[in-house]
């Protein structure tokens, strides 16, 4: 076989050498210097495609679809708005159920809602520099029927972070934010929901929650995974009233 030849054969496949290029290998130097630099140029090609995935990229990509959902749901409910005028109550009564039937648990929609609006709202309180009393908690509870005994939250030595009305799987609902031991602390305050199955524990990566269910609705609890939850449990259950 020519040089030219085993030269072609060398550069369609460095590696699966026959006995008679392995031969020229050996016998001609310019040739083994040339396989040499193949395989090398071979070796950094097969290493530049190997490209290890993070260990939890399964898990970004499952809360980046989430995180998707909500904001389009936040969005279509201002065209549900803007429509109200219009449309039949029964058909915006059937659309709106369906629509937020996206979360099959309370924890599925705790983590996303809180993951997706509980940052900006610190973020804003503190911008703003708003000091939110725990009075305010009364004033903004009314919304969802529920009232606290906010003299005993004082008593109780609880830091108000930030404080809104907002909609929770499409209900009203109150989303506090509290200083915590370790990190901020996230009660909400949310009406009875039927499609959405009871979560009484759930954890997200270096966080936990719990959710209790009353009669008249439910509080959801979502802390860093070393804050003591049951104590803010009892906090909770022994300072609200439900009026509904």
């Amino acid at each position: 076989m020519d040089e030219i030849s085993i030269r072609k054969r060398l550069y369609a496949d460095p590696v699966g050498v026959d006995n008679e290029v392995q031969q020229a290998i050996e016998a001609k130097p310019n040739i083994g210097q040339l396989a040499r630099e193949l395989n090398a140029l071979n070796g950094d090609i097969t290493k530049a495609l190997h490209i290890d995935t993070p260990d939890n990229l399964a898990q970004r990509i499952i809360l980046q679809q989430r995180l998707t959902n909500h904001r389009k749901q936040r969005q279509s409910r201002w065209y549900l708005a803007l429509a109200a005028s219009v449309v039949a109550i029964i058909g915006l009564s059937t659309s709106y159920v369906l629509l937020h039937h996206q979360y099959r648990t309370v924890a599925d929609y705790a983590i996303a809602h809180v993951l997706h609006d509980g940052q900006d709202l610190i973020d804003h309180a503190k911008q703003h520099g708003k000091a939110y009393p725990l009075a305010d908690i009364n004033r903004l509870s009314k919304a969802v029927g529920v009232s606290f005994h906010t003299n005993a939250l004082v008593d109780a030595k609880l830091e108000l972070v930030a404080a809104e009305e907002c909609f929770f799987d499409g209900m009203n609902s109150i989303h506090l934010v509290f200083s915590g031991i370790y990190a901020d602390v996230t009660v909400l305050i949310i009406g009875p929901s039927d499609h959405l199955k009871q979560t009484a524990q759930f954890n997200y990566r270096h966080s936990k929650g719990v959710s209790r269910q009353y009669d008249n609705g439910r509080v959801i609890i979502f802390a860093h995974q070393n804050e003591p939850l049951d104590k803010w449990q009892q906090v909770i259950d022994k300072h609200i009233e439900w009026l509904i």
